[in-house]
């Protein structure tokens, strides 16, 4: 997205960045929620993005499925530890981790002093003012016995789908089928060639 166009967008109240290492095209070759250059350099500093970056799920720990264990998709820095990989991230820009319940890695670093409590201020501030936004401190309780009425209400099910499609962006359609392997990285040549080619 143009720097522009991300300026105009009323849909900055937060990002997820993905899996995807871009190889060869930052300073170093790791995954985008380690990765400084994309989710500071370019996606704050450059895009002026102020919102909240939600690293994806399973970027730190192996996520069990029923029948698998889905590996963490710390691409390029698989040598940290988990906690390791937890300070990287923050150190690049993301503020929270999905499908991750690391806290004690958070509190752990603070103690240390590998992690300011500035940073996670930071965090926290960008996190409430987003459910605030949402209006989640003026009336947070929920009457548990509707939920099943409300959730399983045709109209309610109608407008969450067309608020997923709303919230999606796409950017590229690449006319090649893909296949993807749970246990490494994907690369796809078009688009790594294409990112590598100089601006036009």
């Amino acid at each position: 997205m143009p720097p522009s166009a991300m300026r105009r967008s009323r849909l900055r109240a937060a990002i997820m960045p993905y899996y995807g290492a871009p190889m060869g095209q930052t300073d170093e070759d790791v995954a985008m929620a380690f990765n400084k250059a994309i989710i500071t350099g370019l996606l704050r500093e450059k895009y002026g993005y102020d919102g909240v970056v939600c690293a994806d799920w399973s970027v730190l720990t192996d996520h069990q499925l029923p029948n698998t264990i889905w590996p963490a998709r710390a691409w390029g820095v698989e040598h940290l530890s988990e906690a390791e990989c937890v300070l990287k991230a923050l150190e690049a820009g993301v503020n929270q981790f999905g499908g991750e319940s690391c806290a004690h890695y958070v509190v752990d670093l603070v103690c240390s002093g590998r992690l300011s409590k500035a940073r996670v201020d930071q965090s926290v501030r960008q996190l409430l003012r987003l459910k605030f936004a949402l209006g989640l401190f003026d009336n947070p309780f929920v009457d548990e016995t509707q939920v099943v009425q409300v959730m399983d209400d045709p109209a309610a099910v109608a407008a969450g789908l067309e608020s997923q499609k709303r919230a999606m962006t796409l950017l590229h359609t690449v006319p090649t089928i893909v296949v993807i392997y749970l246990d490494r990285p994907a690369v796809i040549p078009e688009i790594s060639a294409a990112a590598q080619a100089p601006p036009h």
